[in-house]
């Protein structure tokens, strides 16, 4: 399995429950895959760093969600295709952020 990390950002009308909804549908399409969740952040309304311009509308500000999970390469793109087809979504940028444990995890603390 490989570790990547998902940032999602959406349009900023879209309410929590509604944000809380699409996180599930792209966690369940992982979870079918065997994938592990292992953190999901909402960041809440953010300034963008430049004009988005998604479906006919410019975006300045946008909602920030991070999920971070382990899943296997075809459950990661299954994931992104749900999110990237959703009209609430402005961009999805997905980064791999490791494929073994020891890739991830820093030094461990050594005992003496």
């Amino acid at each position: 399995m490989v570790f990547y990390e998902l940032f999602i950002l959406i349009r900023q009308d879209i309410n929590t429950p509604t944000i809380r909804e699409m996180m599930r549908t792209a966690g369940t399409t992982i979870l079918k895959h065997g994938g592990v969740i292992r953190k999901i952040r909402n960041n809440g309304e953010v300034p963008l760093v430049k004009r988005y311009h998604n479906q006919g509308e410019d975006y300045y500000f946008g909602k920030q969600t991070i999920m971070q999970f382990d899943s296997n390469p075809m459950a990661q793109r299954e994931a992104m295709k749900t999110l990237q087809m959703d009209p609430r979504v402005i961009r999805v940028g997905l980064l791999k952020l490791g494929d073994r444990l020891h890739d991830i995890v820093e030094d461990p603390a050594k005992t003496y």
